[in-house]
């Protein structure tokens, strides 16, 4: 019987997924954008130099990973790489092609300073996890 449970709790969840991609469809946005909006979230622009990418908020899995490798004992090597792992997997398609090319870069003048790095981090995180104030007062989720 919990098998069957689950089985109905995964076709809720489903129908909700399509309810909302239909509704956004609705809307104007093209399926696909659809689809990343609701398995993703909104995105968070930020801009290097002249461009401007989008982020997408970490799933649970890469938060763990991101507050182990954060932890007390990490070296500021292993802080740094986990930042960038973790940037690089908010990134989609172009921006990430364009992101790790930056990174990887031979120029210096091309490369991304590691401030730079920590600086959109910084401000990634604080998009992430912020929390709306309601007129009463009590904090929202910033969940969508």
């Amino acid at each position: 019987m919990k098998e069957f449970a689950l089985a109905v709790n995964d076709e809720i969840e489903e129908n909700e997924r399509e309810d909302k991609i239909a509704a956004l469809v609705a809307q104007g946005k093209t399926r696909e954008e659809a689809e990343v909006e609701v398995d993703r979230g909104v995105p968070v622009e930020f801009k290097i130099g002249d461009r401007v990418l989008k982020a997408y908020k970490p799933n649970e899995t890469q938060l763990i990973f991101l507050l182990a490798s954060l932890g007390r004992g990490q070296s500021k090597t292993s802080r740094m790489a986990s930042i960038v792992n973790v940037m690089l997997e908010s990134l989609d398609g172009d921006d990430k092609d364009w992101f790790e090319e930056r990174l990887l870069s031979s120029s210096p003048t091309m490369r991304i300073a590691p401030k730079t790095i920590e600086g959109v981090f910084e401000y990634l995180t604080a998009e992430w996890f912020r929390s709306d104030v309601s007129g009463d007062g009590e904090a929202v989720s910033g969940r969508g």
